[in-house]
């Protein structure tokens, strides 16, 4: 009997181990569960881009396109500060350097400061709240974010007009359009300049991956993806767009965790960033789209120069 009674214990503590278990294993289901739908919700995927005529956001979710604001120009140049929250971009018939808020319900642009003709690329230094701008022909220059202290910060250069920063170990990336055409990186004084690449055709957008320390940039004509090591090294063709039908006019670029978002005229496209085949056409405007930024937005302020970027993966 006391056998029999000491099995039955030992059956109930058992069953009850076993319901605790599951109490347990239930309860963290149920947390990881609220918590990936709170981090589905609290996500915000777009792709901003400019043609020649508007600014406009991409949803990547929905694939809907809304037009934020008329631009009337071309801009070859856009990024983001994201701790007051403003997208920048050049205009390059009007010369200048413009802002808005962005997300906001109402689009107004803000004219923070004036170029010399030309400007192209344009890149933010959320350290000490400068904006970088290639224009003139020859010139790299710096503002504040507001557009005051603007400072040439080399006035001889050949045509540049790409431009990227990795802020954490004060490297500066942009392209050479004149001849001979180049990629190169610098201090952000120009100095410790090194030449990474020549190529026959111009290059008017590149951009940098943080995670994997890579540049990536599209050239124009040849039809070529390519990226090297952030040092220089390891110059690859990531693809090469004429064998899937590629032509002219292919200007922006942008890196996120997984993918290569890449322009053709006025089509959009995304490839596997490892598998590098196949590019996946998103949208085709009627005019051609001359710039791309990738926003995410996850309720948490990202800098670049954390290592941490604004990615759509």
């Amino acid at each position: 009997m006391h056998l029999r009674r000491f099995q039955q214990c030992c059956f109930v503590k058992d069953v009850s181990r076993i319901y605790r278990n599951m109490d347990i294993q239930i309860l963290v289901c149920l947390f990881l569960m609220y918590n990936l739908r709170v981090i589905s919700l609290s996500f915000t995927r777009k792709i901003l881009f400019t043609t020649d005529a508007f600014i406009k956001e991409f949803d990547v979710e929905s694939n809907n396109v809304t037009i934020l604001a008329e631009l009337s120009d071309r801009s070859f140049g856009m990024d983001y500060d994201d701790k007051n929250n403003y997208i920048y971009f050049t205009r390059h018939f009007a010369a200048d350097i413009m802002r808005f808020r962005y997300p906001s319900q109402n689009y107004t642009f803000q004219t923070i400061c004036t170029t010399g003709i030309n400007p192209g690329g344009i890149a933010i230094d959320n350290v000490l709240g400068h904006v970088y701008f290639a224009h003139d022909n020859t010139k790299i220059s710096r503002c504040n974010l507001d557009g005051s202290n603007a400072v040439d910060i080399h006035t001889s250069l050949n045509g540049p007009f790409a431009l990227g920063l990795d802020v954490k170990n004060g490297w500066m990336y942009f392209s050479e359009n004149g001849v001979p055409r180049k990629m190169v990186r610098s201090r952000f004084d120009l100095s410790q300049r090194q030449d990474i690449y020549t190529q026959s055709f111009v290059a008017y957008s590149l951009d940098l991956d943080y995670d994997e320390q890579m540049m990536y940039w599209i050239i124009d004509e040849s039809n070529e993806i390519k990226s090297a090591n952030f040092d220089g090294t390891n110059i690859k063709t990531v693809m090469n767009l004429n064998a899937h039908g590629g032509k002219y006019d292919n200007i922006a670029i942008r890196i996120s965790t997984s993918y290569i978002f890449f322009t053709e005229y006025g089509k959009l496209f995304r490839m596997n960033k490892t598998t590098a085949t196949s590019p996946t056409l998103l949208y085709t405007d009627t005019k051609s789209i001359n710039s791309l930024y990738l926003y995410e937005h996850t309720g948490k302020k990202r800098h670049k120069f954390s290592l941490e970027r604004n990615d759509i993966s």
